[in-house]
């Protein structure tokens, strides 16, 4: 479910996500969201850097870098 203003992306697992380990593609699903699902802008990111379903499972090699920079290009301060 997805709150007012709140969009989900695609989970960057890399064992069982559909981009493997490729943190940059799993960014661009980031940026895609962003470009169809907002009016440009984003206010904030949250993201859980160590999923915890199923055991600990770290985030895509990279992820966090390259989201970084997607949501920097995308901020709109409230």
């Amino acid at each position: 479910m997805q709150g007012f203003g709140i969009r989900h992306v695609l989970n960057p697992n890399p064992y069982t996500g559909n981009f493997g380990n490729d943190g940059a593609k799993y960014a661009e699903d980031v940026r895609d969201v962003i470009s169809t699902c907002t009016p440009g802008g984003v206010a904030g990111f949250i993201a859980e850097t160590i999923q915890g379903v199923g055991g600990s499972v770290p985030l895509a090699d990279g992820y966090l870098p390259a989201v970084y920079d997607v949501r920097s290009a995308a901020f709109q301060p409230l």
